[in-house]
């Protein structure tokens, strides 16, 4: 049902506009949400996936889902608050699974620990995690799951930018420790699945942002749009921030470059995995009994909005997940969804390293190698020039 929801062409239409008119840009959101940081053009993009998976998940009826989706897009519109557009959405939620229940109004007890029970059994007995990968590694995900060991493939090279950083007195490069780097990580939000879906692989999309803290100035949406010319300008500024030797500007900026050929950003989409909570025995709440008597006898909303906004935002699994336990889900690309992006600024792809890379999930062919040795060649010519 999710596949299909997202090539709905009332959907495509939907996200077309959200992300071309600036009305649905211009939102008061936190300066990070989930630890990231988000760029309020896409901001409504990443709401609108979120509004509808939990519909999909939790109503699992499309006989009123075209009426929803113009209600959640007036939403949108109207409230500029991220917490407001939240609980908008969760009072949506509410309203459609009392029709599902064919709940004409909600004036007992026993409606409302209905409504929370079916909310609470399609949401997280019978939900999901989300994990978001590059998409070059669609066809081994496919045929041989999600393997932890896989995620060994960036490894040198990060050990070798935080080396330099090191240097340079710069520590905690990557929001994560590289000794977690080779583990799959889960959510259990949409929003931040969606949004990991967009920004994959996560270690170069911080390298894309420049390494920047809250207060720096960068195109915060370069790397969403694939955008390499913005992307490495970002790294740039914050190499000159730091003052870095030409010898060293140089090794970060050559694995930068190398690192998104063979990703293959130019050419990559957005997807995400959905697993079972119940794979991983993680599919109850404790305090859910609790919960379903305050909203009984208190606040129905606030009850909801625990539920749907409760469990693990970054969970670290050491096992692996077997491809009959995933289904693959793709979100809207780029070109559907018509977000702003020059092609000029796209760095050219190198066909037969992106292939190689991609067969062996973390290795690269001697053609490859050979490429980006002149690449590099060409960034030292460049700095000789700068120094």
């Amino acid at each position: 049902m999710f596949s299909d929801v997202f090539k709905n062409e009332k959907v495509i239409k939907f996200f077309k506009d959200i992300s071309k008119n600036e009305v649905y840009q211009n939102k008061n959101i936190p300066v990070s949400i989930g630890n990231e940081l988000i760029d309020s053009s896409y901001y409504a993009i990443l709401i609108g996936i979120d509004a509808i998976f939990k519909y999909v998940i939790i109503v699992k009826d499309l006989t009123w889902f075209d009426e929803y989706l113009t209600e959640v897009q007036l939403l949108l519109r109207k409230v500029s608050n991220h917490n407001d557009i939240k609980i908008g959405i969760n009072k949506l939620i509410i309203n459609y699974t009392k029709l599902k229940l064919k709940i004409k109004e909600i004036k007992t007890c026993e409606d409302k620990k209905n409504i929370i029970e079916t909310i609470y059994n399609n949401y997280i007995v019978d939900g999901y995690y989300f994990h978001s990968f590059p998409s070059i590694f669609i066809d081994d995900v496919k045929t041989n799951g999600l393997r932890s060991s896989n995620y060994n493939y960036e490894l040198e090279s990060l050990k070798e930018i935080e080396l330099v950083f090191e240097k340079y007195k710069t520590s905690n490069v990557f929001s994560k420790e590289l000794e977690n780097m080779n583990r799959l990580v889960l959510t259990d939000s949409i929003f931040m699945g969606a949004f990991y879906a967009y920004n994959s692989p996560n270690f170069l999309k911080e390298l894309a942002l420049g390494l920047v803290d809250k207060k720096d100035k960068c195109v915060l949406n370069s790397f969403f749009m694939k955008n390499y010319k913005l992307s490495r300008k970002n790294l740039v500024h914050y190499i000159r921030k730091v003052d870095m030797f030409n010898s060293d500007s140089y090794k970060v900026i050559s694995i930068f470059d190398k690192e998104w050929d063979l990703f293959d950003i130019n050419n990559s989409y957005p997807v995400v995995a959905l697993i079972k909570r119940s794979v991983f025995r993680s599919n109850y709440l404790d305090d859910i009994n609790k919960i379903i008597d305050d909203g009984i006898n208190d606040d129905l909303v606030s009850a909801v909005t625990k539920i749907l906004s409760m469990g693990d935002n970054q969970r670290f699994v050491d096992k692996d997940i077997a491809s009959s336990d995933i289904e693959i889900i793709y979100l809207p690309s780029l070109d559907e969804l018509e977000y702003k992006i020059n092609s000029d600024d796209k760095k050219k792809s190198q066909d037969q390293k992106v292939t190689e890379f991609a067969n062996n999930y973390g290795s690269s062919s001697i053609m490859a190698l050979i490429g980006l040795m002149l690449v590099e060649i060409g960034l030292l010519v460049y700095f000789i020039m700068l120094g």
